[in-house]
């Protein structure tokens, strides 16, 4: 899949609030996202 197909019919929203990525130990039930892999644990928090 070629990158400019993926977000051709797409919307983009951009946020006022200021974001952070977060490397945590477990995962956080309040988070706006977690990124969970076999390596690490992150997480993106307001």
């Amino acid at each position: 899949m070629y990158l400019e197909n993926y977000f051709k019919n797409s919307k983009v929203y951009v946020w006022k609030e200021i974001f952070a990525i977060i490397k945590s130990k477990k995962p956080y039930p309040n988070a706006f996202a977690n990124i969970i892999d076999k390596n690490e644990k992150n997480l993106i928090t307001f």
